[in-house]
């Protein structure tokens, strides 16, 4: 059973992040750069538009904080190969299977006929394992602390089971030796927003050598808007008084101590080892190997397999944009809605919900015969289907070369789409409907327009979202529930679950 997650109010009450925003303001007394290691708060601090609401003395940097961003070449090319064979299942992570090698991708192999399957937990594909008994089913373990105790748990279940046809390639890694190369390369910082998830496992106490021997502060810091402002204004008064330390402002989740059970099965079976990060080489010490007694589900072991090395192609900057030495632009390679998507979704999966997702199919064409018979000024006309509202919006500026201005509070999304959503790291601005329809009318009918939706059973929940504005940019940009602002490019692919 999924349960749709329903929020906590004063974690995106925008009075509260006024404050902290105004907070951070007189606080400021310099420039100040801090760098996150985390996917999440990468997602987080974009999707509120974090960077707009403080001031542009504050530096705020991505580091390596995405597994998947960081995983070999190598790696890639041995999923690769193994799925080149009838004898094997891929299982995967969603977010894995874009990721490059160096001549192909999961996601290509998959169209090309290769047996890849994308799971949410390693249980997942130790069950197809079970209903699989001719075949190995290899799972690709990625992830730092976060991930690496369900494949722990998935481990020592097979062997409980005495399950023969299951096996891991582990490429898990563990965070703070990363951290450490980032500060003996040089990197002028003044704190780190360290990673709320990892520390739920690892326990705040996993940092304390950052203040202590670097002398540069550390918060571990939750995901919404209050959290990561929050954060920030803990790290400025910790450089403004120079005593840098460890403190938790992700106090709702995580520890000092950490979660010492969890913590226990990691031990009992993984050991680290030297690991390759994409854009950094070998780091010693920061990866997770499976230990000897669980070697035979180590799918490196069982199944030994030469790949040709690659070098990293040259242009790609990966390693100095997660060092914080560059940005994304620097790179020359850098390039209510959902419910039909998420229906289909929990249909396809099996997935349940305490309160019902129910496609939006729907025929319209009363209502927007209604819309044309008794209104003039009806410019545009889009259903919102393949790539959802966002794909819509970025046709349409580039139709008429100029901007568009959308509120996210009067975009109307029901609870369990957002709760899923956020579950799998999905954005309803991009999934597809099949009984929506974006109109555009004049200044002076929109509210007409509005009314005859409303008054259609099909239209109830319509809703004013934005307007075109002169912008010689020609961006779609979203004014956030939190006050900032972001950028809203048309999807380049379909969404996939994603684990950070």
């Amino acid at each position: 059973m999924i349960y749709c997650m329903k929020y906590i109010d004063e974690y995106r009450d925008k009075k509260i992040t006024d404050k902290l925003v105004n907070r951070i303001k007189e606080s400021v007394d310099g420039d100040y750069t801090f760098l996150e290691v985390c996917g999440g708060h990468t997602a987080a601090i974009h999707r509120f538009g974090i960077p707009s609401l403080i001031p542009r003395n504050i530096s705020l940097i991505s580091g390596p904080g995405c597994p998947v961003c960081v995983t070999g070449t190598d790696f890639i090319d041995k999923a690769i190969a193994y799925s080149s064979s009838q004898d094997y299942i891929i299982t995967t992570f969603g977010d894995l299977v874009r990721i490059p090698g160096s001549g192909s991708s999961l996601e290509k192999e998959k169209a090309a006929g290769a047996d890849i399957r994308i799971v949410f937990s390693g249980l997942e594909a130790l069950d197809i394992a079970r209903k699989n008994p001719g075949r190995n089913v290899i799972f690709l373990g990625i992830g730092f602390e976060t991930t690496a105790p369900g494949t722990a748990v998935t481990i020592m279940q097979a062997a409980k089971e005495s399950i023969k046809n299951f096996f891991v390639l582990s490429a898990h890694k563990i965070m703070p030796p990363a951290m450490e190369v980032i500060i003996e390369d040089g990197v002028r910082l003044n704190g780190f927003i360290c990673p709320g998830h990892v520390a739920t496992i690892t326990g705040s106490s996993a940092f304390r050598f950052i203040p202590q021997k670097y002398k540069i502060g550390c918060v571990v810091t939750g995901f919404e808007p209050v959290d990561v402002l929050h954060a920030i204004l803990m790290l400025i008064n910790q450089a403004n008084r120079n005593k840098p330390d460890i403190e938790i402002q992700y106090r709702r989740a995580v520890t000092t101590e950490g979660n010492i059970i969890v913590l226990k099965h990691m031990k009992n079976v993984f050991e680290t080892c030297d690991a390759v990060w994409r854009g950094f080489g070998i780091i010693p010490s920061s990866g997770l190997a499976i230990r000897r007694k669980f070697e035979r589900f180590d799918a490196d072991k069982v199944f030994p397999v030469d790949i040709e090395y690659h070098e990293d192609n040259r242009l790609c900057i990966c390693g100095e944009i997660l060092r914080g030495l560059k940005i994304p632009t620097d790179c020359t390679l850098f390039g209510p809605l959902g419910n039909h998507a998420v229906a289909v979704l929990g249909a396809r999966n099996n997935l349940s919900f305490t309160s019902p997702v129910i496609s939006d199919c729907a025929s319209l064409n009363h209502m927007i015969h209604s819309i044309l018979d008794k209104c003039d000024e009806i410019h545009f006309m889009r259903d919102l289907t393949r790539g959802g509202l966002v794909a819509v919006l970025n046709e349409l500026k580039d139709i008429i070369r100029s901007g568009i201005n959308i509120d996210e509070e009067s975009v109307p999304v029901d609870d369990p789409v957002t709760g899923l959503c956020e579950v799998l790291g999905f954005d309803p601005l991009y999934l597809a409907n099949e009984g929506k329809v974006l109109t555009v009318a004049g200044d002076e009918e929109h509210r007409k327009v509005l009314e005859i939706m409303r008054s259609s059973p099909e239209g109830e929940q319509s809703a004013i979202i934005g307007e075109i504005v002169l912008d010689e940019r020609n961006q779609v940009i979203l004014n956030t529930s939190t006050g900032g602002k972001r950028i809203i490019d048309m999807p380049t692919g379909m969404q996939l679950p994603r684990i950070c």
